[in-house]
């Protein structure tokens, strides 16, 4: 009896162990839970993108303070490059109010091919479209100028580079009030 009774607890001291190192790693590095990688805190801001949307040009919908609707267009400056948009949302994580300035200066998209591109004036680029065009409108919002982020406060807008026909991109950087990278794809011997 005192041999069945060692043996059932030398058994269960083999399984504790056992679960303890498989379920105290999952406990700690919860591997259930998805890690967004286009989704990256720097000092101050949380940054989320979405990989960059290739146009042709950017038709996009505003309307005024008064209600009025306008509709607008944007288009590449070299008529063999393409548009890529980018979709940015914005979060101050600090608990002090952040001067944002968002310029050509504020961010880069690199492409594969090392290509280093800034955003276009998206405020200064748009010109009102005829209304009687028929047009493919998209959601953009510019993300675009200076303005004070309080703690805990968010901004989304859109960003507009102009690139080449058939970029790859890599990273996109921000370097507006804080210093954020987000990789894109793994660099790779033939980028």
């Amino acid at each position: 009896e005192f041999m069945i009774m060692n043996k059932s607890l030398l058994i269960s001291a083999v399984v504790s162990v056992l679960l303890a190192i498989i379920l105290i790693p999952m406990i700690i590095f919860k591997p259930w839970i998805s890690i967004d990688p286009l989704y990256v805190g720097g000092k101050l801001l949380y940054l989320r993108v979405t990989e960059p949307i290739i146009y042709e040009q950017v038709i996009y919908s505003s309307k005024s303070q008064s209600g009025d609707i306008t509709t607008f267009r944007i288009k590449p400056i070299n008529s063999n490059n393409e548009l890529a948009v980018v979709n940015v949302e914005l979060t101050n994580n600090s608990i002090s109010p952040v001067k944002v300035l968002i310029g050509e200066k504020s961010t880069e998209l690199l492409s594969m091919k090392q290509g280093v591109y800034s955003p276009l004036n998206s405020v200064l680029s748009s010109k009102p479209v005829d209304s009687n065009e028929e047009i493919n409108v998209i959601r953009f919002i510019p993300l675009w100028g200076s303005f004070d982020l309080f703690s805990r406060e968010m901004v989304k807008g859109s960003m507009v580079f102009e690139v080449p026909a058939n970029s790859v991109f890599a990273q996109f950087s921000w370097m507006a009030s804080d210093s954020i990278t987000i990789s894109y794809k793994k660099w790779d011997s033939d980028g």
